[in-house]
């Protein structure tokens, strides 16, 4: 039969009450009937005992009641401390049906729960570990505070890190230029990537803080492979250009002594040899450019450089060739151009590429050049009126030795170079350039340099 504690509580509060009363109520009828003011007395006593008898039953039961109320709930109580140190496994066996029953089995069903879950987490963070420790790349977790929370076997071998659990990054990774990439990294949301060099190796250094959090993840590669590999090919195009350029001078001087002492030779071959021998030179010359703003050795002239100025007499000195060519060559100098530090000759280069570039896709119309300020950028666009360039080339346009049209740049002497010399240059100033273009309808190239310190805002 089913017992309830409840009802137990019930029944003796009801046993306390009659034990109680039922005496009073006695000897009350007594006192009415005798009338005899004698037997108060010992009528008052005997109830007084009654009463004492009362309470001391009431307490046995009470303290009856309350052993056998605390007893789950102690069993409840040590079931949570299992919990508590990680011995998830453990279960509350309760036999008796009342209203503690539902109780111990939702706590046993929050246990299981409890133990699927942390079962699932534990085979996670194994797959976890083992799959960062296994990995080739450097990870690291650093807190807000600077101190490591995190690093794995790679990381530490890269770093040469030893001891690193709960110390300050700055105390282990004595690396130039990492204090920078962890201040920029809680800056700036997108995360920073940059290159550092630890010994004789080059490290790809990745950092980006994890939202909601204090945390940042940093992740190395090795790219010292990477960087050998494009020194060499830079040392090779130097060099055989260097090797080329000799002998195709010596033939091009020749070729300019035979077209005066030509006699009876076909004009006609002396210009085919002549044109190529030019286009062999200019895409050796725009190889050594190239390899130059390639070198991590070769140091740019930085100075402050007011562009208006220097696009003017660029300006100047090829508007006879976009005449020849029947173009409109067009300055637009917006006021209060701030300067840029920059290297003159690279600038130079960098719009005359752009202007020959208008010039040799452009039939009919006109260039503009436009200088104007915008926010903390010098912007300097050149827009032309040319055949334009289909959407799907843009992506490939800064890339060596791509051309949209092959035929067309071999007509008239393109590199396929011009562009990703521009690129380079425009990289080595700290800027951005991007291109807007409409087949049919012309192109429009948009150059940012940041200004000069001294002339931001």
């Amino acid at each position: 039969m089913k017992r309830s504690t409840f009802i137990k509580a019930w029944l003796t509060h009801l046993f306390v009450v009659l034990l109680v009363a039922i005496p009073g109520w006695v000897l009350i009828r007594s006192l009415q009937r005798t009338q005899l003011p004698e037997a108060a007395g010992p009528s008052v006593q005997s109830f007084l005992w009654w009463v004492f008898g009362a309470v001391g039953v009431a307490t046995l039961l009470a303290w009856w009641l309350a052993k056998d109320i605390k007893r789950p709930i102690r069993e409840l109580l040590r079931l949570v401390q299992n919990l508590k140190q990680g011995h998830t496994q453990a279960r509350l066996l309760w036999h008796r049906e009342d209203e503690f029953q539902p109780l111990v089995q939702s706590f046993n069903d929050l246990a299981a729960e409890v133990h699927r879950r942390t079962s699932l987490l534990e085979e996670r963070a194994r797959w976890f570990e083992s799959l960062v420790s296994s990995m080739t790349e450097g990870i690291a977790v650093i807190r807000q505070d600077g101190r490591i929370l995190f690093a794995n076997p790679a990381f530490q071998q890269m770093l040469q890190v030893d001891a690193w659990e709960g110390r300050p990054y700055w105390e282990v990774i004595r690396v130039p230029g990492f204090e920078e990439i962890m201040t920029a990294a809680h800056q700036d949301e997108n995360g920073v990537q940059r290159e550092i060099r630890v010994g004789d190796r080059v490290y790809q250094c990745w950092a980006r803080r994890i939202r909601n959090a204090n945390e940042v993840v940093v992740a190395f590669h090795d790219v010292t492979a990477i960087r050998e590999t494009q020194r060499m090919k830079r040392d090779f195009v130097a060099n055989v250009s260097h090797e080329l350029r000799t002998p195709l001078t010596a033939i091009k001087g020749f070729l300019e002594t035979l077209a005066e002492e030509q006699g009876t030779l076909n004009p006609r071959y002396l210009d085919i040899i002549q044109r190529h021998t030019d286009r062999l030179i200019h895409i050796v010359e725009d190889l050594l450019t190239l390899s130059r703003l390639e070198d991590p050795r070769q140091s740019l002239e930085f100075e402050p450089l007011h562009l208006p100025e220097i696009v003017a007499d660029i300006v100047e000195g090829v508007r006879p060739r976009f005449e020849e060519k029947g173009l409109a060559l067009q300055l637009h100098v917006h006021d209060e151009i701030p300067a840029i530090l920059g290297d003159r000759v690279q600038i130079e280069q960098l719009l005359l590429n752009l202007l020959d570039n208008a010039l040799r896709y452009t039939e009919q119309g006109k260039v503009d050049v436009i200088l104007r300020a915008e926010d903390s950028f010098v912007v300097l666009e050149v827009a032309d009126t040319g055949i334009g360039i289909p959407k799907e080339h843009l992506p490939r346009i800064f890339e060596r030795f791509y051309v949209v049209d092959k035929a067309r740049s071999r007509r008239t002497g393109g590199t396929g170079l011009g562009l990703s010399i521009v690129k380079h240059i425009v990289l080595l100033h700290r800027g951005r350039i991007e291109v807007q273009s409409t087949v049919g309808k012309g192109s429009r190239f948009i150059v940012r340099f940041p200004s000069a310190p001294s002339q931001r805002s």
